[in-house]
């Protein structure tokens, strides 16, 4: 996202990332936070055991 207009600028497949997959519907990605000082961000999702640290290349 655009931080100074909010807009999309691109989508990334993260669908990869924690598999197998907790059995419940509800195991979605849903934990997205900047690393401040990297290029980096932090990935987790509901129910998810593991924290994923990601480049984002595009």
């Amino acid at each position: 996202m655009d931080p100074a207009t909010g807009a999309v600028t691109a989508i990334y497949d993260a669908s990869a990332l924690e598999r197998p997959r907790p059995a419940s519907r509800e195991a979605v990605l849903n934990g997205i936070a900047a690393l401040p000082g990297s290029e980096n961000v932090l990935l987790t999702g509901k129910l998810w055991p593991t924290m994923y640290e990601v480049r984002l290349i595009g």
